[in-house]
């Protein structure tokens, strides 16, 4: 069996890091911003974890109303969209990799 690339182990740290920024994210709208925490289907990383509450809270986080709460959330919101466009990033590079290389 070969060794796994360092690029897959890049994309399992940004998987982890991602995981954890999401939870902070979440935690913070559900604190500070009760009624948008509801909007978005009460999302929690594990226990409310439905394929509806990831639409509603992925849409939410690629767009401006996200930015609009306060500096805080706004942080985090920049953080998770950066981490989830790294993994994207990633992911593909591998696959690609995987497949033609």
């Amino acid at each position: 069996m070969e060794k796994a690339p360092l690029s897959f182990w890049i994309l399992f740290a940004i998987t982890i890091v991602g995981l954890a920024s999401t939870q902070v994210l979440v935690s913070k709208l559900e604190s500070r911003h009760p009624v948008t925490f509801a909007k978005l289907g009460s999302p929690h990383l594990f226990a409310n974890n439905t394929p509806k509450n990831n639409w509603l809270y992925n849409r939410w986080l690629f767009s401006t109303e996200a930015l609009l709460l306060d500096a805080t959330i706004s942080y985090w919101v920049w953080v998770n969209r950066v981490l989830a466009g790294s993994a994207l990033l990633l992911f593909v590079f591998n696959i690609i990799k995987m497949f033609l290389g």
